[in-house]
């Protein structure tokens, strides 16, 4: 049946992941992870239901982050990420109603949680800068994270979007408060992530207010900005927020 299949190609996916850990050998864990993104098309049902798919890559992509726990290899986190999007995009191309919207807002976070913790999570054990790829993953995953969701609140929840918006800012500042604890010489990564916090905030102005209150919201946000990048002493930053605030 396509359920036991299913069940034996993941165990393959599962088994390789531990090979290659204790191998060291990243090919390995590459052919793993491709054959687990592979499982969901090769198996698949006549009538898929988007909860198992996300499910099942929920659970595939905590994999990835457990051998990045213990081996340094971007390659398989970008990999994982790629295909992830690549599964998920017919699911919200569909016009169609979701099964279950709160269901999906619950699987789509914990993916995008996922891929924020991902890139980070062999820096933070290691206390090392993390690499210019990891950060453009960081980037792309708060941006589909976000369209993601939009797309789905969209469907009903449109009056969630702001709040949405401005939970996403506040994880985005305490995770780059975090990395900087833990790896205070990465200041890339920690500007990263406040400026995707920023980001959102910038973004939940327009979707909570209408008309000229969007510029005044814009408007305190930038001096906001500039003062908190002043006492900060960060030049970068505080040009950042002056051309915000401008």
């Amino acid at each position: 049946s396509s359920a036991t299949a299913f069940g034996l190609m993941f165990g393959v996916t599962v088994a390789g992941a531990a090979v290659s850990v204790a191998t060291r050998r990243q090919a390995t864990a590459v052919l793993a992870v491709l054959g687990g993104l592979i499982t969901p098309v090769l198996v698949a049902s006549e009538h898929p239901d988007e909860r198992a798919l996300l499910g099942y890559l929920l659970v595939l992509d905590a994999l990835v982050l457990g051998v990045s726990r213990y081996r340094s290899w971007p390659a398989l986190n970008r990999l994982a990420w790629a295909g992830s999007l690549v599964l998920t995009i017919p699911i919200f191309s569909r016009s169609m109603e979701p099964p279950s919207l709160p269901a999906r807002l619950a699987l789509v976070t914990a993916l995008g949680l996922l891929f924020l913790m991902v890139p980070l999570a062999r820096s933070w054990s290691e206390r090392k800068p993390a690499g210019p790829l990891d950060l453009v993953l960081v980037a792309g995953n708060a941006a589909t994270y976000f369209m993601g969701i939009y797309l789905t609140l969209e469907r009903g929840w449109i009056r969630a979007e702001a709040p949405w918006a401005v939970a996403m800012a506040a994880v985005y500042a305490a995770v780059a408060e975090a990395h900087r604890r833990r790896v205070p010489k990465d200041g890339p990564t920690v500007l990263l992530h406040h400026g995707i916090g920023a980001t959102a905030l910038v973004i939940a102005a327009p979707l909570a207010l209408e008309g000229p209150w969007v510029t005044l919201a814009w408007a305190a946000l930038g001096v906001v900005f500039f003062l908190l990048a002043t006492r900060r002493g960060d030049g970068g930053a505080t040009l950042g927020a002056g051309l915000a605030l401008g």
